[in-house]
């Protein structure tokens, strides 16, 4: 999809009109000070990021995740494990 960014900060594209936050919308993490434009994903960072271990680890080598997409995606990518065979695996992972 392509927008066009007009003037008073609104986006336009096809279908949709998206407003993009105002600068005086920003939600800072109060522990390592990054900034989000979205309260959403400001609660996401914390509950998962924010100072915690990868709770993931790869069954193959010592990679550790916080995120069940991107474990899926390494061991796709750095393994050459089928995707077929990823979905099976992620059992062990879940």
């Amino acid at each position: 999809m392509i927008f066009d960014k007009k003037k008073d900060g609104e986006i336009t594209g096809t279908g949709h009109d998206i407003m993009l936050p105002q600068e005086s919308q920003r939600f800072p993490c109060h522990q390592c000070h990054n900034v989000y434009c979205y309260q959403s994903s400001l609660a996401r960072h914390i509950k998962f990021e924010c100072g915690k271990v990868a709770q993931i680890q790869c069954p193959f080598c010592s990679y550790r995740s916080r995120y069940r997409a991107d474990m899926t995606k390494h061991i796709r990518f750095k393994h050459r494990i089928p995707e077929e065979e990823v979905k099976l695996l992620k059992l062990l992972y879940i």
